[in-house]
């Protein structure tokens, strides 16, 4: 908690990726301005993220595919203090 964290995502055939995380039960996100870079094999580097407080997130993905169609993927997760 209140560190910045890296990690890698394996998202299979993205061509373009936006990060971010968000408290829906706070109405807010993060501080941070995430970056992120291509791997290879289907894979993203995402680093700059920061969970400044404990409680349910959701990391958020906004991905395009190669097919030029859109998606967003959400991943739950619960910070404990």
């Amino acid at each position: 908690m209140n560190q910045h964290f890296s990690f890698i995502a394996d998202l299979g055939d993205v061509e373009l990726l936006h990060a971010n995380a968000d408290m829906p039960s706070h109405g807010h996100g993060i501080n941070t301005q995430p970056e992120w870079r291509r791997l290879d094999d289907g894979r993203w580097q995402i680093d700059g993220m920061l969970l400044h407080m404990p409680g349910y997130w959701e990391l958020e993905f906004d991905v395009r595919l190669a097919d030029g169609s859109t998606q967003q993927l959400i991943y739950p997760i619960t910070l404990e203090h």
